[in-house]
């Protein structure tokens, strides 16, 4: 039987072991109206006064369907009733797929957070969206970064702001347990049980699956499994950094890559690299298939060769140096 009080004093110890949240901030909390973010919303009023934050709540309403409308007024009443600052989102418009909504929710979180002087975002994703993330990423051919790319704490705006996400040891298992035992009223989006959402598919058809014919605890082992990979991550992230600031040269005011020395280190290190010299000085993103294809003619290159990549960028490769050309200055 799980127990709110041990669930609220564990996740106290989290904050605390982690440095995610200091005493008297100002932190925004979004809170949609279902289990997971009633239960964070509960949990920080809960810890609170203990460690004197001053707390808002923003919600979305995507405009999905009536529940999205029902919920979003649910979430404002309990804003009133703890007397708490409430913002909430009406979408311009119907955002058909899943990441174009994310984007937008997230672009006004850190807008309302900005205009109102919030220094933490805090969302409440839980243990079982970083297995779902994990799978989603995993099947979309995501490199090492996305199958961790929920992370407990990450910089979103300058030094100013921080997006958190407290529940990332906690599955949605235990959360359902909690909620039978306090019984808080929670409002369903039926748009999250529609299995034509790739993400719900993940939910409801593959992950039942893998705990009933593999492994019953799969939440804990591949969130166990995702802390490691954003561990082993951040380190090769910066050991690529520190190589990268070695053999980056500037001439005539532009950047180019060390060609003799990226042949002498490891694959992995070779594309590491070139995908941070590369997004370094672009606005744009650079898939395994652009990295790949860089890092093989880099390493075989006889005479100057251009390879022309999005975004309206050409990459020169010769003997001695790689740079990057873009017709486009931002």
């Amino acid at each position: 039987m799980y127990n709110f009080i041990n669930l609220i004093d564990r996740i106290d110890h989290i904050l605390v072991e982690r440095k995610l949240l200091l005493s008297k901030q100002k932190i925004l909390i979004a809170v949609s109206g279902g289990q997971d973010s009633i239960f964070l919303l509960n949990l920080l009023l809960q810890l609170r006064f203990h460690w004197e934050w001053e707390i808002g709540i923003v919600n979305c309403d995507h405009m999905w369907n009536q529940f999205s409308q029902t919920a979003s007024l649910y979430v404002s009443q309990l804003a009133c009733q703890m007397n708490l600052n409430y913002y909430q989102c009406i979408s311009p418009s119907f955002y058909r797929k899943e990441e174009k909504a994310r984007s937008w929710r997230y672009k006004l979180f850190q807008r309302i957070a900005y205009l109102h002087d919030y220094t933490i975002i805090i969302t409440a994703h839980t243990a079982s969206d970083r297995v779902e993330t994990l799978f989603y990423n995993l099947f979309k051919g995501s490199g090492l970064h996305g199958l961790h790319s929920l992370t407990w704490k990450r910089q979103i705006y300058k030094k100013r702001i921080h997006l958190v996400r407290p529940l990332l040891s906690t599955t949605r298992g235990e959360l359902s347990q909690i909620f039978k035992q306090i019984q808080i009223p929670l409002y369903l989006d039926s748009t999250n049980l529609n299995v034509k959402i790739y993400r719900n598919r993940i939910r409801y058809q593959l992950l039942p699956y893998l705990r009933l014919f593999f492994n019953r605890n799969l939440d804990r082992s591949i969130a166990q499994f995702a802390e490691i990979l954003h561990s082993e991550s951040l380190f090769l992230e910066t050991l690529t950094q520190i190589l990268r600031n070695k053999i980056e040269i500037i001439n005539k005011n532009q950047k180019i890559l060390d060609i003799q020395f990226i042949r002498v280190i490891p694959f992995a290190i070779q594309r590491r690299i070139i995908k941070q010299f590369l997004e370094h000085q672009s606005i744009y993103s650079f898939d395994f298939c652009h990295i790949e294809k860089i890092r093989i003619i880099s390493n075989i290159i006889i005479y100057k060769s251009d390879i022309y990549l999005p975004g309206g960028n050409r990459l020169t490769i010769s003997k001695k140096y790689i740079l990057l050309c873009s017709k486009i200055s931002f």
